[in-house]
């Protein structure tokens, strides 16, 4: 089993213009853009023997880039702490970065420098999913090991599954988790008896922006809501920039649901939306959002309105875990600051995470596409501030588990314009203040 980094340590001052011929695609026609050939061998592209250079893209600079910075933070705190506990598997750890700008080609390029420039063993990090997309082409015929960290689009799944992507890893629930974590959730709030529940129909009606992050959640949450028991009255599509629902709401208050349930990205519209929904006198039902909330100009711009919405994201930090794992602490006493979420803590469990792996691999020597599958499908529920990280043969492909006992969901309510954690009950950090219903 062929290993880069050995290759290029052998030759030496011949360099990588000496070896296009053997390092190419893995056939007689190779046209030497280096191994995307039968994954038996390793794109790292080797270094210095005592480091290991693991590569970091996201959003730095452009519309995204304090999710980018945060995403840094979460790298610059791992690598330290890394180094300084003897570092990852003997080996110090240097991080270096790649922006992103929120753009798939910019991303793509930023991955490429990083392997072919920056020579990186493997490659970390990932925000937007369709940067994601484009990335996991390039680490795929490099034969370079990857481990995403916050992108959740179900389309990268697809693409690793249906080109086998060994190298690839996963940790953020696809978008249609959310559907499990829905069912969950107003299930417990059934049984519980919490604010207007429980309801003898169970009616529900469902809005979506027209999205492919939006439609996907809606059909997902619909499925699951569908099998156990609940009428769902309608399913609805709007513009993502939609500012006027009224008309909308009053076909669906018509329908006398119990729940009216959205998942939106833009805060605006979103505000928009709960403000009319407190105008048109509902009375006892409740609105639920998904995601939207986590960005705090929500509950700014919808005001009082806000107050009592229960919201949902599919993955995030959860108090208890990063306080195991130590995360909060370390995080305080190096920035002075509370994490912010998981654009931070997510980096952070994803340098941990290849750490882990790279412990059972034992040396870079050593690391290849099929030692780097074995030892990540090898980990055993390893604890991170967002659950339990677990990858297994006979589950998603090279994706995480999700669900209540590996990656839960997390439900919280907004009091007072505050987000507070209340679901999973077991683990939540507040109760919910029933006296907004």
């Amino acid at each position: 089993m062929t290993n880069r980094r050995k290759i290029l340590k052998a030759v030496g001052v011949t360099g990588i213009a000496g070896l296009a011929g053997c390092i190419g695609n893995g056939n007689d026609d190779s046209d030497g853009n280096g191994g995307d050939g039968d994954n038996n061998t390793n794109g790292t592209n080797g270094g210095d023997s005592d480091t290991i250079k693991i590569g970091a893209y996201g959003p730095l600079t452009g519309p995204a880039s304090n999710i980018g910075q945060a995403m840094k933070l979460g790298f610059d705190l791992a690598q330290k702490q890394i180094n300084a506990d003897g570092g990852m598997a003997g080996y110090d750890v240097e991080v270096v970065y790649g922006d992103s700008e929120s753009e798939p080609s910019t991303g793509k390029s930023a991955v490429e420098y990083l392997i072919n420039q920056e020579n990186v063993d493997m490659i970390a990090g990932g925000f937007h999913s369709d940067v994601s997309l484009a990335v996991v082409e390039v680490t795929y015929s490099a034969d370079v090991p990857q481990m995403i960290s916050n992108s959740v689009s179900g389309s990268i799944n697809e693409k690793m599954e249906s080109q086998n992507m060994k190298n690839v890893f996963k940790m953020s629930p696809p978008s249609e988790a959310y559907g499990i974590g829905w069912n969950g959730f107003l299930n417990d709030l059934q049984d519980e008896g919490v604010g207007y529940f429980p309801f003898e129909n169970k009616r529900i009606a469902l809005i979506a922006e027209d999205t492919s992050y939006g439609l996907p959640i809606m059909e997902s949450t619909t499925e699951n809501l569908e099998e156990n028991g609940w009428d769902v009255v309608s399913t609805d599509e709007v513009a993502v920039d939609e500012t006027n629902y009224r008309s909308l709401l009053t076909r669906i208050k018509s329908n006398e649901p119990d729940v009216v349930w959205a998942v939106q990205t833009a805060p605006s519209p979103a505000a928009n939306l709960v403000s009319q929904f407190r105008e048109m006198g509902f009375g006892d039902t409740h609105f639920m959002q998904t995601f939207v909330p986590s960005n705090p100009e929500f509950a700014n711009l919808a005001g009082d309105a806000a107050n009592g919405v229960m919201w949902m994201a599919n993955i995030g930090v959860v108090p208890e875990f990063a306080r195991d794992v130590g995360l909060v602490e370390a995080w305080d006493d190096e920035y002075g600051e509370e994490v912010p979420g998981s654009s931070g803590s997510l980096p952070w469990d994803n340098l941990m995470l290849i750490k882990a792996a790279m412990e059972e691999i034992g040396s870079l020597d050593d690391l290849t596409v099929d030692s780097w599958s074995e030892a990540v499908l090898g980990l055993d529920q390893i604890k991170g501030s967002a659950g339990y990280f677990d990858w297994t043969e006979d589950g998603p492909f090279h994706q995480a588990l999700y669900g209540k006992d590996t990656i839960p969901a997390l439900g919280h309510q907004i009091q007072d314009g505050n987000n507070r954690f209340v679901w999973p009950f077991n683990v939540g950090e507040h109760e919910i203040d029933e006296s907004y219903y």
